[in-house]
């Protein structure tokens, strides 16, 4: 019965750290060139009123400071979708092009992608980025990671 006991916790554990997801999305424009320089700052200004962690926030600041893919993420069993090196730069690449465009395009989160800044009010942090087609009009969005999902 103890054998037992042991299995079911650790089964438990690992299927609780890889249900955690869920996220949204918005319609930004982005309001400076982000810098190649660690970390990176994001300067958003949201096109729509958003709800959850964004609510009551028009303009939003996200500090980008790249966290490696989690060591045990070539676990077959656990994975990470927890964006690499080479997928955050390619976020940014974009990012930088749509505001060279002026051009709107989707920020969001997935998991606990956003984590609250001290201050100032509308400021996150994040520690990496990964571009993902949505369904509208063939359209991206760049999604923020910050706790591994």
């Amino acid at each position: 019965m103890k054998l037992q006991s042991y299995f079911l916790l650790i089964f438990l554990f690992f299927v609780s750290t890889i249900v955690y997801a869920g996220g949204e999305y918005w319609a930004v424009k982005v309001e400076d060139k982000i810098s190649n320089n660690q970390p990176q700052e994001l300067k958003l200004e949201l096109s729509e009123t958003p709800r959850g962690i964004l609510q009551g926030c028009k303009r939003v600041t996200v500090q980008i400071e790249y966290q490696r893919v989690p060591v045990w993420s070539w676990l077959p069993f656990i994975g990470s979708s927890h964006p690499s090196k080479k997928e955050t730069i390619e976020a940014v690449e974009y990012l930088n092009y749509k505001f060279s465009k002026s051009a709107q395009t989707y920020f969001g989160y997935i998991g606990g992608g956003l984590s609250k800044a001290l201050s100032p009010e509308c400021a996150f942090k994040s520690k990496g980025l990964k571009l993902m087609k949505i369904d509208k009009d063939n359209e991206f969005a760049v999604l923020s990671y910050y706790d591994p999902v």
